[in-house]
């Protein structure tokens, strides 16, 4: 309807001015009447030339003469010009309006293109993101399938003379369930300490130096690979351009797939010199909230020297006022850098290496 009514405008517009004004012309020429010719002879010269005193009077007195139909005429048709002036700007309006009216829906337009296009590229983006986020998580598990848990001891094979029995070894299980013997291991290995702040920072730094000492450098090619596709998978998720409830959303399908007993060695992992980057990241996403019920009685007040309470609690816990995300550890990096040295001492020894190749801890 807009472009008919648009193009019937302009169309009148441009017929007045083409053949419209000739037409009125034509009109008007038509109409105009025919002016009669005096009948009455005109005076002599010497009359006309001098008019008597009485006549100048009287012609002072006289009312003026009423106009004649030709007079009438084009009064009225200069009134009929004014209204064709008046449609002239109307018709000027009319056109006006129109074309910004097709100016304003090209502008709404051009801006749902450019909204199109956004989106469009917003949708590419998510796509990038998900593509190599689901490659983490791919990896991630191929990883964890490899890692193998402790050795068990099986049947007595033999007696040997001051050493005792000796006994078939088992292979250690695999995967999620390796993770969660270990982290068994972790937590049989140290003694109850009362719950005091000394203790909780002698607690700390033997849960840190027993797990470099006998869990990660015992297996370093299975958890090094482990930790570090962990920290690029949050870390992309932390880089993206997504929503931060976007983001909660895809870190909560990536820490679906630790389990209970990974989170403990998570948390031990990330309060080392090489896994310190990692703190911002578990605690920005509470990556420590499904901790096994017995290592949080156990270990919590420990772990809470090194992570923010954010780090154990559910997203809607992180979104209230006082638990706002810091994005710096609360320890510095060289915090643990002592550990280092054991590490090194530890790589001297028989003990080690032999422990390297055959891991002969019991599962329990």
């Amino acid at each position: 309807m807009l472009a008919v009514g648009l193009i019937a405008a302009i169309g009148l517009w441009s017929w007045w001015l083409n053949g419209g004004m000739g037409w009125g012309h034509g009109v008007v020429l038509k109409r105009v009447p025919t002016p009669v010719a005096a009948s009455a002879p005109l005076p002599p010269a010497s009359q006309a030339s001098a008019p008597s005193s009485s006549a100048r009077s009287q012609a002072a007195s006289s009312p003026e003469p009423a106009p004649t139909d030709r007079e009438r005429f084009f009064t009225e048709l200069g009134q009929t010009g004014d209204a064709f002036g008046s449609l002239n700007a109307l018709l000027t309006a009319v056109a006006g309006a129109l074309v910004a009216w097709a100016g304003f829906m090209q502008h709404q337009t051009l801006k749902q293109a450019r909204q199109e296009a956004k989106a469009e590229r917003e949708g590419r983006k998510i796509q990038q993101f998900e593509s190599l986020f689901f490659q983490l998580l791919g990896l991630s598990a191929a990883v964890t399938e490899r890692i193998e848990g402790p050795r068990r001891k099986g049947k007595v094979t033999s007696l040997v003379p001051g050493m005792g029995n000796t006994h078939v070894m088992l292979a250690g299980q695999k995967g999620p369930r390796a993770l969660d013997a270990y982290a068994r291991k972790v937590f049989n290995a140290l003694p109850a300490l009362p719950p005091e702040q000394q203790a909780d920072q002698q607690r700390l730094e033997a849960l840190v130096k027993y797990f470099l000492t006998e869990v990660y450098d015992k297996r370093p090619s299975a958890f090094g690979p482990y930790f570090r596709l962990l920290y690029q998978t949050f870390k992309h998720i932390h880089e993206s351009t997504l929503t931060p409830g976007e983001q909660i959303r895809y870190a909560n399908i990536a820490r679906g797939q630790i389990s209970e007993g990974a989170v403990l060695l998570l948390a031990i992992n990330g309060l080392t010199y090489d896994g310190y980057k990692f703190v911002p990241l578990i605690e920005k996403f509470g990556l420590l909230e499904h901790l096994h019920r017995r290592y949080r009685a156990e270990f919590e007040s420990a772990l809470q020297l090194g992570y923010r309470p954010r780090a154990f609690m559910g997203s809607e816990e992180r979104a209230m006022p006082g638990n706002e995300w810091e994005g710096t550890p609360t320890l510095p990096q060289a915090y643990f850098q002592h550990f280092e040295e054991a590490r090194a001492t530890a790589d001297a020894e028989l003990e080690f290496e032999v422990g390297f190749d055959s891991d002969a801890a019991q599962d329990d």
